[in-house]
């Protein structure tokens, strides 16, 4: 992409890529920022040394501010100081007007540091004057109040008193001092306010009671509140957490317990109850809130701000949204202050489906409140009746773990409600009921429902869950006793219920009362989502109360053509959910829904209890049979059927065996076995078997299931997977290894290791056994694991290896898997036997010993792959040795004699031995197998003799199975001994190792490459030590060239003397040594030419040599290949050549100051000759900052680019564009030929469109723009509406953005579609309306780019509700191809919608999102079922 070109001509930076991307736009700034320093300085100068200290920076890098100006006593001491940002008046003064676009940066920063005094500086020198503004809390104010909300800063025009020139300086210092000295004289009482109020707030929180009814000591501190304090002490990137959960989870509880922690560690909290927030009596509640917080926080390291229930500023019914809005206004602002931590709580269904709140989530952390845990239960029942703990069912458990209900459970049972049992929320509340209203003797019980039934109404009526209410006279009293046994919550006018499924169930009892039907009164109102949960209370209600009146309404509700499609779906799932239906149910199924297969599908998904399970049956048998693959109750019938596989398996696969399409048949089978089965049943393990082939996924999932029913067929089924794995090709090992590493061993492991372990020791067994070869060790190996040709392989062994180290204390598991493996004699069994016996010598001491007392038997475990834990065994078993032990076994290595003792070689060199593995595997059994200490005389006299015969200490290493056939690499010997390695050791080694060779002792390669490493290295560290010994081997021809190329190097590397070292380094500095090793060519020619002097001068001439011989095989651009990958094979094939690293060299040049000019002219002369992939090297590294000149580079642009094809544009697109806009006659040619290019049309048509801003180029850009635009390529114009949308929300680009996009918004092509629906969520929000007139009717094949649509309408609904469900309807989301994708994205959005039609009223509207609601329910749409299933 092209550089955006109203900033700083670009400064070059250090960059050295190796590949080409596209070209990123940065708006940099230089020209601005050098006028900026300029202005710094003079601001300086204005104050006398003896006023003012001004520790500001030039250019400097302060967040926000340049500095601060301190105003000085008599004696020189700083009091009064003013903190500023300093900037070049950019528009200078005309008729006695000034004005400066003032940026955000400032406003923010003074907001944030109250105790200072902040004041924004705009310079002009050369009027001799700068313009200031005091940034105080009227100007943060006015700032936030403007009405351009696109751009980050505010335009200020400045007043006659802010205006200083050296006439009225003394009376500016003496106004910024005054300003300084009220500062803080303000600031003291500021704190004591906000301190105040601070109290003020807490007190709402003293109505929560965190204590269960009636019981003192039952306050449970959630393990939410341990979470919310670890995440904010430990620190996290954002400063807001949102505590969510449902209703009644216990959230408000957990948000004061959270306020209590801090307040005892000291930490300001300020606590704020937003349900009690009364701004209307109380104006100015929210900016005094504001400014409590900015308060506290400027003089504390840290803040807590706490708000319970935000989500009650979201329910009110009216248009006014002020109130959530001001209080996300403070969220906002707060969140980018470091110090201010900021916890709120709200239902998890407000933050999903508001607007506003869910623009919260990408700006927080999330911890989600649960249910109680098992242990928080059983705590509060222990203290009501500990045999509670037992007594209770597990339904009751379920339902007791929502904080809510076990306070009601609580206050029942201290009443003397013994019932232990409840079902659901309905049985819990028929007993408070009878409690609280039927059973009391205070109140006839019809006065108390009178009470309940008429707020039930209110609350109907009034769409509000906390209506204004207030009790007549005759009611006062039954309305109080409601309140003080918590059944009502009264507060400040307004009243509820103490729970929302609590008003739903006294609205039931309502009707039931009344004789009413509740859906004939339905029929006539708006049947929205939010009367789910009433429906769904009443009809259980009445099916728990009275059949009759629940047949009558349940009948009237399907058949009716005035209820919602999402009515009836929500009935029929709760008639599937029955455990035991009625008569009534099944009647009503078999004559309703039957006729409207929508209904039956809905039905299907929900049923799955024992009563249904006939009726399903019957439904199957009737359907499978027939059934072709568009038949719409197949899927949902499979779907049931698999629900009741483990209770019915044998009905089960009777029914799934009369589908008469065979594809249809076994995809039904495959669904059934990926639900919960019962395998000790015939037909359910025959089925597994007629589907064992199927994708591992599904074959893993059903073993695991297996496990839980019956172990032994699970394993067997393990067995013969883990076989059939290992005796697989490479490439389906390939495919099929993560399934059994990561699904089968990972999940199977954690139910049962032991059973796991035996499985795959049973496979690798056998593997080992069929597919095991000899070798020349003695032991076996297997292809298999001899390579591990796949990163699986690897991991199933170590799987097997971690399952038997987890095991190793188990002897009776144990010991004949060891015995087995030992006995294989195979290289990777008995080394993994080794590996375990290792970890519990003792153990495994019996074989242990019979390892070691097999004659000859050793020999075969001293090398190779086994060789490393068979060491690592026997030095572990001998720290396990009683002394007398011990002694044995230092007597039978004493003893030990190898088969290769006696192997000569007759063919060595002088300095070898006749016998060089003479004692070589008893010298290992030394070395790795024995302590220091506690050795044996004769030992002791052994090691000595082979230390002076070997000369060094063999330590074994593991190798790895993936280098099997390789071996490290290594020097003569250790680092130890070549730290004490003289000049005579270093000389000697050189002329015994002149060529790499094989160590017959240790069987590992020693090369000259690692001998000369190590000697680089000692050079480097001392290299006044070492020069003459380098001077010396290079001198002599009977050393290796290698050894004097690491002397001279550790010679530069640790800065050695040029001068003596120049003998040897100018024999390197030749077109041939270049070639050879260009990189260590270029490393001595860079140490010369930073010495300078004379050297460069020598260097010079050879460098231009080379530079002029030809590149090989350069790559030429073909047009099939992307202009990204051309560029990049041209810069590397230029830079990896021994011509471009000359070239490199001589850049190099230009970065010393006093040769900058003779490199460029150097480069220069050689442009016109030179091969042309060359020309890359320059035209790359001299935009750099070390080498650049900004005459010098733009006057050698354009001979470059005469000789250089289009890659150019990729290589140095930045400087392409500062030319093309302000030296365009030089880059004309270059452009038409680049032009001629489609490839190039992308990244052109951005620099011309960037260049239509710049006065001077923009006819220049225009013409050319509109000639790449005449190409019509649909990558091209793509990327200008890509551009365009991005660009929109700058003002100086707006305009040409509009053009464009209303250009090219008819155009139907792929690519720009994607481009239009892609990029769009750039956008600002009062781009709405221009977006929408864009969208035209866009193809529906474009799910992918629908995903950034739905982002930009959900930044717009909040403010544009309306406008966003046209968009919806009119670009037909339902109707895009594969749209299940995202549907759930859809429904998330229209929600949203949903939720703000409701508060503006917007009835046709609202049905039209409805009809869009009945239909993704009926899909069966996730999110909706969680939106409207919430509590």
């Amino acid at each position: 992409m092209a550089n955006h070109p109203r900033g700083r001509n670009r400064q070059p930076l250090q960059h050295h890529p190796m590949a080409m991307g596209e070209f990123v736009p940065n708006k940099s700034m230089y020209a601005s920022k050098r006028l900026d320093v300029q202005s710094v300085r003079f601001l300086k100068s204005m104050f006398p040394l003896d006023v003012a200290d001004c520790q500001i920076e030039e250019g400097g890098s302060t967040p926000n501010i340049d500095g601060y100006i301190d105003f000085l006593l008599d004696d020189g001491t700083a009091y009064e100081r003013i903190a500023v940002q300093v900037k070049h008046l950019t528009t200078p003064e005309f008729n006695g007007i000034a004005y400066y676009d003032i940026p955000k940066s400032i406003y923010a920063y003074s907001e944030r540091h109250k105790g200072e005094v902040v004041i924004f500086i705009a310079c002009d020198p050369d009027a001799g004057k700068f313009y200031w503004r005091l940034i105080n809390s009227t100007a943060i104010e006015e700032y936030k109040n403007r009405s351009d909300h696109i751009q980050d800063r505010g335009r200020y025009y400045f007043k006659v008193e802010e205006i200083c020139s050296k006439s009225n300086l003394d009376e500016t210092v003496a106004l910024w001092k005054r300003l300084y000295r009220d500062r803080m004289s303000s600031i003291k009482d500021e704190r004591q306010m906000a301190t105040d109020l601070v109290a003020v707030y807490m007190v709402a929180f003293n109505g929560i009671n965190g204590t269960f009814h009636g019981m003192a000591d039952s306050h449970i501190v959630r393990e939410e509140v341990a979470r919310l304090m670890s995440l904010i002490n430990t620190g996290t990137e954002k400063n807001l957490i949102l505590l969510t959960g449902d209703a009644g989870s216990g959230k408000s509880v957990i948000i004061k317990d959270l306020i209590e922690e801090f307040r005892q560690s000291s930490t300001p909290v300020i606590a704020i109850k937003a349900d009690t927030i009364d701004d209307q009596s109380n104006p100015g509640w929210f900016e005094r809130v504001h400014n409590t917080i900015a308060t506290l926080a400027s003089g504390e390291e840290r803040v807590v701000v706490a708000i319970d229930q935000i989500d009650a500023l979201s329910q009110s019914m009216s248009n006014d949204r002020n109130r959530l809005n001001a209080m996300l206004n403070i969220l906002s602002e707060f969140s980018r202050w470091p110090n201010v931590i900021t916890i709120a709580s709200c239902r998890k269904y407000d933050l999903e489906f508001d607007a506003s709140l869910n623009l919260l989530k990408q700006k927080s952390e999330i911890i989600e409140v649960g249910l109680l845990t098992e242990l928080e239960l059983n705590s509060v029942l222990q203290q009501l009746d500990s045999a509670l703990i037992t007594q209770l069912d597990a339904s009751t458990r379920m339902l007791l773990k929502n904080a809510q209900n076990l306070n009601s459970f609580c206050y029942l049972y201290r009443n003397g409600q013994r019932n232990f049992h409840f079902q659901n929320p309905i049985e819990l509340y028929d007993a408070l009921y009878e409690t609280v209203i039927s059973s009391q003797t205070a109140f006839p019980p019809t006065q108390l429902e009178d009470v309940l039934f008429k707020i039930a109404a209110c609350i109907k009526s009034s769409e509000t869950l906390r209506p204004v209410w207030k009790p007549s006279a005759s009611s006062q009293r039954a309305f109080a006793y409601l309140a003080s046994s918590g059944i009502l919550i009264a507060d400040s006018g307004s009243v509820s219920f103490f729970h929302q499924t609590f008003y739903d169930y006294v609205l039931a009892r309502n009707y039931i009362t009344r004789n009413a039907s509740f859906i004939s009164d339905l029929e006539t109102e708006f049947q929205g989502l939010e009367v789910r949960a009433t429906i769904k209370a009443i009809l259980e209600y009445y099916r728990g109360h009275d059949e009759n009146k629940y047949s009558e309404e349940l009948t009237q509700l399907l058949k009716s053509n005035r209820i919602r499609l999402h009515i009836k779906l929500l009935a029929v799932s709760l008639m599937a959910s029955a455990e035991y239906p009625r008569p009534c149910e099944k009647r009503v199924l078999s004559q309703i829904c039957n006729s409207d297969k929508r209904l039956l599908v809905h039905f299907l998904r929900g049923a799955e209890s024992d009563g249904w399970f006939q009726t399903v049956l019957a439904m199957a048998e009737r359907v499978f049979p027939p059934a072709e693959k568009d038949e719409v109750l197949f899927a949902p019938l499979v779907s049931c059927l698999a629900r009741y596989s483990f209770r019915h398996p044998d009905d089960i696969f009777k029914a799934i065996n009369i589908i008469g399409d065979t594809d249809l048949r076994a995809n039904a089978i495959s669904y059934v076995l990926s639900g919960h089965n019962d395998y000790n049943n015939s037909s359910v393990k025959a089925a597994y078997d007629s589907k064992s082939h199927d994708n591992p996924h599904s074959v893993i999932y059903r073993i695991t299931d297996a496990i839980n029913s019956n172990p032994d067929f699970a394993f067997s089924r393990i067995e013969r997977l883990l076989t059939s794995y290992f005796e697989a090709d490479p490439a389906i090992r390939r495919n099929q290894g993560y399934h059994i590493v990561n699904e089968l061993c990972e999940k199977i492991r954690r139910i049962a290791p032991t059973r796991l372990l035996v499985a795959l020791h049973n496979s690798i067994i056998k593997i080992i056994r069929t597919t095991g070869r000899t070798s020349i060790s003695g032991l076996s190996q297997t292809a298999l694991f001899d390579s591990l040709r796949t990163h699986y392989d690897e991991a199933i062994l170590h799987v097997y290896e971690n399952l038997l180290l987890d095991n190793a204390a188990d002897l009776n598991t144990m010991m004949p898997i060891i015995d087995e493996l030992l006995l294989t004699c195979n290289e990777t069994a008995v080394s993994i036997a080794f590996m375990v016996m290792e970890k519990n010598p003792k153990l495994f001491r019996y074989a242990i010993d019979a390892v070691l007392a097999t004659a000859g038997g050793v020999d075969k475990y001293l090398q190779g792959y086994t060789e490393f834990f068979f060491m690592e065994m026997l030095k572990t078993h001998y720290s396990t040795l009683l002394p007398e032990e011990a002694t044995s076994y230092q007597r039978w290595v004493l003893s030990y004699q190898s088969q290769a003792d006696m192997i000569s070689h007759p063919q060595r060199d002088r300095d070898e031995l006749l016998y060089p593995t003479l004692w070589w595997n008893k010298w290992k059994l030394i070395c790795n197998t024995l302590p220091i200490h506690g050795l044996l005389p004769e030992m002791k006299k052994c090691k000595g003799e082979l230390m002076r015969r070997f000369q060094r200490e063999i330590k074994v290493r593991r190798i790895s199975h993936t280098v099997r056939m390789a071996k490290i690499c290594g020097g003569m010997v250790t680092d130890q001994t070549y730290s004490q390695f003289n000049r005579k050791c270093w000389l000697r080694s050189f002329l015994k190792l002149k060529k790499d060779r094989w160590n017959s002792r240790d069987k590992e390669p020693v090369t000259v490459r690692a001998h000369a490493d190590a000697f680089r290295k000692h050079v480097a560290e001392s290299p006044e030590i070492y020069i003459n010994l380098v001077m010396e081997i290079a001198a002599r021809e009977d050393i290796n060239p290698e050894y004097v190329e690491a002397g001279l190097e550790g010679l530069i590397d640790g800065g050695g003397n040029p001068e003596a070292m120049w003998t040897i380094a100018s024999r390197f500095i030749t077109y041939e040594y270049a070639k050879s090793n260009r990189f260590f060519f270029g490393k001595i020619i860079q140490f010369y030419l930073n010495t300078g002097g004379e050297y460069i001068d020598y260097i010079v001439p050879i460098l231009i040599d080379i530079v002029k011989q030809p590149v090989d095989s350069i790559v030429t651009a073909k047009t099939e290949t992307t202009l990204e990958n051309a560029a990049t094979d041209m810069l590397n094939h230029a830079i990896n050549s021994a011509p471009g690293e000359a070239m490199r060299q001589i850049i190099h040049l230009c970065s010393i100051p006093e040769r900058r000019q003779q490199g460029y002219t150097i480069i220069s002369d050689l442009v016109p000759t030179v091969d042309v992939a060359l020309l890359t090297v320059p035209l790359h590294f001299l935009y750099t900052t070390n080498c650049f000149d900004k005459r010098l580079y733009f006057n050698l642009l354009p001979t470059i680019l005469e000789r250089m094809v289009p890659e150019a544009l990729l290589i140095r697109g930045d400087a392409i564009q500062w030319c093309c806009y302000y030296k365009r006659d030089e880059v004309a040619d270059f452009l038409d030929m680049a032009e001629t290019d489609v490839r190039t049309h992308r990244m052109l048509a951005q620099i011309y469109y960037y260049g239509l801003a710049t006065i001077e180029s923009a006819g220049f850009c225009r013409e050319r723009l509109e000639r790449i635009i005449a190409g019509n390529n649909e990558d091209t114009i793509a990327t200008l509406v890509q551009t365009s949308l991005k660009t929109f929300c700058d003002e100086d680009f707006r305009d040409f953005a509009m053009e464009f996009l209303r250009r090219f918004a008819d155009d139907k092509r792929r690519p720009v579609i994607h481009a239009f629906c892609a990029y769009c969520d750039s956008l600002p929000l009062e781009a709405l309306d221009f977006y929408c007139s864009l969208s035209g009717s866009w193809p529906t094949d474009r799910t992918r780019e629908a995903y950034e649509q739905l982002k930009y309408l959900t930044k717009c609904v909040d403010i544009r509700p309306v406008k966003c469900l046209e968009f919806v309807l009119n670009q037909k989301f339902t109707e895009l191809e594969d749209s299940m994708f995202v549907d759930e994205e859809v429904v998330k959005l229209l929600l949203m919608i949903y939720k703000k039609l409701k508060i503006i009223e917007n009835g046709s509207l609202l049905e039209k999102i409805m009809d869009m609601f009945d239909e993704y329910i009926s899909r069966g749409n996730r999110v909706l079922f969680q939106a409207t299933n919430h509590p």
